[in-house]
């Protein structure tokens, strides 16, 4: 569903317009930008955006224009809302998303490090933010450790649980 306000739309635009044609708000704005290639292709914005959901299976963005503004708003998938159906009802899923699924699908490979983990993901380092969405799936239990009395071994790997076997089989199913 696409909300576009009539009034918002440069002169010269129409709707259809949208993902197909470029009128630039501030045209020397827009060319130092395009001489510095940090325009890839004028007017494929929105058009990429709207096959990307589609492509996905995501709800369609709404788009909303003014006369100095253009929001995208992206709905949130129900599926992946949050709250799964399974069979024992509803199962809470790690607050972080779809990142946290990434993290939990890798699991499948079966006993990983951190290291490992990291390197699954393409990162150079252990960050942060993938220490959360460990300690998150631990919390949720999801994963568990293989040596879980002594947490912060450089011996220590994770690997899935039941419930985080069930968890992988309900998303591969939607």
């Amino acid at each position: 569903m696409e909300i576009i306000s009539p009034g918002g739309l440069p002169a010269g635009m129409t709707r259809e317009d949208l993902g197909k044609k470029s009128i630039p708000r501030n045209p020397l704005l827009f060319g130092l930008f395009f001489r510095m290639d940090v325009v890839e292709q004028p007017g494929s914005g929105i058009k990429r955006i709207l096959d990307l959901s589609r492509e996905y299976g995501t709800p369609e963005p709404v788009i909303e224009t003014d006369n100095n503004w253009v929001t995208v708003t992206f709905p949130r998938d129900p599926a992946k809302a949050g709250i799964l159906e399974g069979s024992e009802g509803p199962v809470k899923r790690p607050e972080s998303g779809a990142e946290s699924e990434n993290v939990l699908r890798i699991f499948m490979k079966g006993l990983l490090s951190m290291k490992e983990i990291a390197a699954l993901l393409y990162r150079k380092t252990i960050t942060g933010a993938l220490k959360r969405r460990v300690t998150e799936l631990l919390e949720h239990g999801f994963i568990e450790r293989t040596i879980p009395e002594k947490p912060g071994s450089r011996l220590q790997k994770y690997r899935l649980t039941e419930k985080g076997k069930s968890l992988i089989e309900e998303l591969n199913k939607k």
